[in-house]
């Protein structure tokens, strides 16, 4: 009996021997910086274009699938000041950033508003007193000086940014998004394209970059001007035949982030690519010896108690045959 047993062990062995190693899973920490449309304003947090791509990583398969850490920092009403406050001041955000593999960063919408802030309708107003003054804001706008203000801190700020980024994180894919138009209303859509060009031909640019990180773009801005759905895409909601629906809410739909995170899954393949054939070759032996210690380790309890049974059996008095 106790060469039976000596047996089974020896089995046991050849099986961890030769048992295929499985690989491990890789993990990629994608990180999201910037505004309400990165928090996902409007909509639950698992609807935002982050958690989106998030998704769509961790669902890539064999040979080597992703588990992906997914952290969002967008905060509701940040212009790229406030980001780079962040990226300066607070350790957690800098944590993060040094550990993303890819960065996606929505800003610039507030900024927007903010150089408009004084020329928009109260909230208190009626509705057709909100319209009128909106056509009127968006028509006049501001002096041509205090808008290349704006749009100069807007760019200092950004430059900022990034090279604040060339120092924490300079290996990461970094994605920035253009800021969609939230109307296609005839009227108002191209009032505020005037506002959005001067943002989003700068954001296009990869915000001038030459070298360090040169930021991907996301052009969510052409993406949704070209979409021809029918979901809605943002919350605005524009209909002359009743003013009562009148809503100015720019923040993208459920359906918006779809759009948004399909634009930004093209430009993640080429990275995932480089990530995954780094990882399959990096440390392989290092990889097969913890996999087939994982292994053993989950093995162990049923070797254990095999082994009890056939001790258990071998000592056991045997009633002889006559």
């Amino acid at each position: 009996y106790m060469k039976k047993a000596g047996t089974l062990f020896l089995m046991l062995a050849l099986l961890l021997r030769f048992t295929p190693v499985c690989r491990a899973e890789q993990e990629i920490t994608l990180v999201s910086l910037g505004d309400s449309i990165a928090r996902g304003y409007g909509c639950q947090p698992e609807e935002a274009y982050g958690s989106l791509l998030a998704d769509y990583i961790g669902g890539l398969g064999m040979p080597a699938p992703f588990q992906v850490r997914y952290v969002n920092y967008g905060t509701d009403g940040d212009t790229a000041a406030d980001l780079l406050e962040k990226l300066t001041g607070r350790e957690d955000v800098r944590a993060s950033v040094r550990a993303a593999d890819i960065l996606t960063i929505s800003v610039g919408g507030n900024d927007l508003i903010h150089q408009l802030s004084d020329l928009m309708p109260a909230q208190g107003d009626s509705v057709i007193g909100n319209v009128a003054k909106l056509l009127t804001a968006l028509g006049q706008g501001l002096s041509e000086s205090r808008s290349l203000e704006v749009f100069q801190q807007f760019r200092n700020d950004m430059e900022a940014i990034l090279q604040l980024l060339d120092t924490l994180s300079p290996h990461a894919l970094v994605i920035l998004t253009t800021i969609p138009n939230p109307t296609s209303d005839a009227a108002v859509g191209p009032l505020i394209d005037r506002y959005l060009e001067r943002f989003n031909d700068y954001i296009r640019s990869g915000c001038g970059r030459t070298r360090g990180i040169i930021p991907a773009v996301a052009d969510c801005s052409r993406a949704f001007a070209s979409y021809t759905g029918e979901e809605a895409l943002t919350f605005a909601h524009i209909d002359w035949s009743d003013l009562r629906t009148l809503s100015l809410d720019p923040h993208p739909t459920p359906a918006g982030h779809q759009v948004m995170a399909q634009t930004h899954i093209p430009l993640l393949e080429d990275r995932l690519v480089e990530i995954r054939t780094a990882w399959l070759k990096t440390d392989l032996p290092e990889r097969q010896e913890e996999s087939r210690a994982s292994l053993l380790r989950r093995l162990l309890p049923p070797m254990a108690l095999l082994a009890a049974v056939f001790l258990l059996w071998a000592l056991l008095p045997r009633r002889r045959h006559i």
